[in-house]
């Protein structure tokens, strides 16, 4: 297949295939992950003995809030970031299925859980094992980067100059998985919602440094502020 063969999903394509999931759990697990844009470490609750480096931070029923703004119930869910030592984001959703289809189904999900019980507690190479299947086809763009080279032993290479020799890696593309999800979900909050650095911030969990060229002392509390993008989520999808 060449590369002008290849076409990426778009939003809807990605959801009706994550709505044909069979195993409940999982397509809840999958689902909330699109929602609030979030790493697998951060739906499931629970590691496999080959995890390195990734902790599982998954919500517990008490992870969810309902609240009300501008006139519109709002679904809250607290998420333990990854890649930041687990500080506290909150992911403010509507529940009014014109803007958001599938949040009510999410929080009626949540809602079967006691107030300590893990939502998701599995692994996330048990929701890539059940998943996998359902992304076949479905293609995303890796834009042209550098590595740098290393030999056998994990050794940099140096050139004769002492600088480290770089590779570059060609444009390419990878069939669809979970992580590639979070990439769309980013693009669609751009693109259709209005989101900015800022927004990307609270919501999704970048750093403002990253974002926005701020301090992390103010990244703590950019996090929780919900208000601050909720309205441009009431907007109707028309698909």
């Amino acid at each position: 297949m060449s590369m002008e063969q290849i076409r990426e999903p778009d939003v809807f394509e990605l959801r009706e295939r994550i709505d044909s999931i069979k195993r409940k759990p999982i397509r809840m697990c999958v689902k909330f992950l699109q929602l609030i844009d979030g790493r697998i470490s951060e739906a499931v609750s629970e590691s496999h003995p080959s995890d390195v480096g990734t902790t599982p931070r998954g919500p517990l029923g008490r992870s969810l809030d309902i609240q009300e703004h501008m006139g519109e119930e709002a679904a809250l869910f607290s998420v333990n970031t990854a890649k930041r030592d687990g500080l506290k984001r909150i992911c403010a959703l509507p529940l009014n299925k014109e803007y958001e289809p599938w949040a009510k189904e999410v929080v009626d999900y949540f809602q079967t859980f006691d107030y300590n019980d893990p939502i998701f507690p599995f692994t996330r190479q048990h929701v890539g094992r059940h998943t996998k299947d359902y992304w076949k086809g479905l293609f995303y763009k890796i834009e042209s980067y550098n590595v740098i080279e290393v030999d056998h032993l994990g050794n940099v290479i140096l050139d004769d100059d002492g600088k480290r020799i770089k590779r570059k890696i060609d444009v390419h593309f990878r069939t669809v998985n979970l992580h590639a999800g979070r990439h769309i979900r980013a693009s669609d909050l751009v693109v259709y919602y209005g989101f900015v650095g800022a927004d990307l911030s609270a919501f999704a969990g970048w750093t403002l440094s990253t974002a926005m060229g701020m301090s992390s002392s103010v990244n703590r509390y950019v996090t929780l502020d919900w208000r601050s993008y909720f309205p441009k989520l009431l907007r109707k999808r028309y698909r």
